[in-house]
């Protein structure tokens, strides 16, 4: 059985790593698709959305004061018959939404929209 150097096994792992770093997004969490519970983003990490969310009936998506949020082009947030928005932002700590397109022009993201029997409440958006 061969063994593996320790110190060559530990470069090569940092290699791995370092090459694959600028892709990562630090403190990010990423959604997607239909939400299957009440949530809550907080302001501690930026929020991006990959596809469309779906907020469908009895689920409830509040989002909180300063948090951020980077939609990725065409996506966008769908509340549907039955579902809850609550954004809770304030003047001094809005909730920001916006592009995660480097080069963003208007319409980049399809925006939010909300069925007949949504509840959508924006505050200092």
């Amino acid at each position: 059985m061969k063994f593996i150097d320790r110190n060559l096994l530990i470069k090569f792992i940092y290699l791995i790593l370092m090459s694959i770093a600028p892709s990562l997004t630090w403190g990010a969490w990423n959604h997607s698709d239909s939400l299957t519970q009440d949530s809550r983003w907080e302001s501690d990490d930026i929020h991006i959305l990959d596809t469309n969310i779906i907020i469908p009936a009895n689920v409830k998506l509040t989002i909180s004061a300063g948090t951020e949020i980077r939609v990725v082009d065409g996506a966008g947030i769908t509340v549907q018959a039955g579902g809850h928005l609550v954004m809770q932002g304030t003047e001094v700590s809005p909730v920001v939404l916006s592009s995660a397109d480097t080069d963003a022009l208007p319409g980049d993201w399809a925006g939010i929209k909300a069925e007949a029997g949504a509840t959508v409440s924006l505050e200092h958006v």
